[in-house]
């Protein structure tokens, strides 16, 4: 039986890989086992972390960064059966909402610029990376990764948007990007930086991941002069029941936009009830626990 819903042709380096993905998608759930306002990430540095670490075999050299900063920024990295791997979290608590609507106000993103105009993306995205931008490269250096080794990037939710302005920041200084993987990302800037970042990354595996019913994915809205970037796997249902390869456009009316017009039930719902939240059931049925950090050995408090 064919695993997949429609095939639409896209301007990724390799095809869509499904296990790579679940791969990802555990690595992201992973980073909620941080400790929000702390420095105490030890069960994930030990990869000890729980469910979502046991998961993932043969990952090493592990380290974590607090921004350190009063927002929800957070990432880790390490080799994963050798490759280089950077994960950025999901929004956690308060703060991180802020940021998320901090993030509506686009600003300039210095030094990416398209046909003469220059990018915009958002306000909250942009800070929190920033916020990190130092740690990642000082913590990449440290083991081993340096600009020639290829490096895989990934997130959930806010660490999502993080992960694309990461994608496009650490290409632009030499760094070697091979894939990026994410799940309900966002829509990080503008058109113009959608061009750029997709001319920069055309040789990277690219997939942005969607889910139908999860709310976050279409913000910030369109009409704020948002856009989304390619190249975008949309799964209507679970796993099981296959996938859609989307247009390049970003903005395909049969993928996530589809659904555009349930935001408000899917907010309620992810709002009341939890596990029936389609932005944090990504690769269910495959993965049998949510992106958030119930299964953590030592649960944060997830909101």
């Amino acid at each position: 039986m064919l695993r997949f819903l429609a095939v639409v042709v896209v301007s990724a380096v390799a095809e869509y890989d499904e296990s790579k993905a679940l791969m990802y998608a555990y690595l992201s759930t992973a980073a909620m086992c941080s400790y929000p306002g702390t420095v105490n990430n030890s069960n994930l540095i030990d990869w000890s972390c729980g469910p979502a670490c046991d998961a993932v075999n043969g990952m090493t050299d592990v380290f974590a960064i607090n921004s350190g900063e009063k927002n929800d920024a957070f990432a880790y990295g390490g080799k994963l059966n050798g490759e280089c791997t950077l994960v950025f979290r999901g929004t956690t608590d308060l703060p991180g909402w802020m940021q998320d609507l901090k993030s509506a106000v686009l600003v300039d993103l210095d030094g990416c610029s398209y046909q003469d105009q220059t990018c915009k993306v958002g306000d909250g995205f942009l800070s929190n990376y920033r916020s990190l931008e130092a740690f990642i490269q000082s913590n990449l250096t440290a083991i081993g990764c340096g600009l020639a080794e290829p490096l895989s990037v990934s997130g959930h939710s806010l660490g999502a948007a993080e992960a694309a302005i990461a994608t496009f920041e650490l290409k632009s200084k030499g760094y070697h990007i091979a894939k990026l993987y994410t799940f309900g990302q966002p829509r990080v800037g503008d058109s113009v930086f959608a061009k750029a970042f997709e001319q920069s990354l055309e040789s990277t595996e690219l997939w942005r991941i969607t889910h139908a019913k999860d709310p976050v994915v279409h913000l910030p809205f369109e009409f704020m002069h948002f856009k989304h970037v390619s190249n975008e796997v949309f799964y209507a249902k679970d796993v099981a029941d296959g996938f859609t390869l989307c247009d390049t456009s970003g903005e395909d009316p049969n993928c996530a936009n589809s659904q555009s017009s349930s935001i408000v039930s899917s907010a309620l719902t992810c709002a009341t009830e939890k596990d029936n939240c389609a932005h944090l059931t990504y690769m269910a049925t495959r993965k049998p626990f949510l992106m958030n950090g119930d299964v953590c050995a030592n649960p944060a408090s997830i909101v």
